[in-house]
């Protein structure tokens, strides 16, 4: 189980900071697409969903939060070709979409990635 404590530490950390500053430099185009490919080879997407879900709520993680979640989506936008959000949620997540009342964090993460296919379909 993945706590709001230790994502928010996690990712204020000065190590945090300082790797994602090297792996932004190794990869300059796409600074926080490299980030969110290095930490989903290690924790794996879903649980790299719940800790960008969990660092938005918290003042001294919600700004890096907020860009890692956009590079994620992206990344199952583009690369993994997520079209949905039931899509994603079935295979990102493993949760059936009729059963997504009874998993708070997966629903979250269901909501926000509607709204960015919405808006990326919209804004095309």
């Amino acid at each position: 189980f993945i706590e709001t404590e230790m994502v928010v530490k996690f990712l204020s950390s000065r190590n945090f900071k300082v790797w994602s500053q090297h792996a932004a430099m190794l990869n300059k185009e796409d600074s926080y697409g490299a980030v969110i490919t290095a930490l989903t080879n290690v924790f794996g997407d879903k649980n790299v969903a719940i800790m960008v879900l969990l660092g938005k709520h918290s003042r001294s993680s919600s700004g890096v939060s907020k860009k890692l979640e956009t590079a994620l989506f992206n990344k199952w936008y583009t690369v993994d070709k997520y079209r949905t959000a039931d899509d994603m949620v079935a295979k990102v997540l493993g949760v059936k979409r009729s059963r997504i009342h009874g998993y708070p964090r997966e629903k979250f993460i269901w909501g926000d990635y509607s709204k960015y296919i919405t808006n990326r379909v919209m804004n095309y």
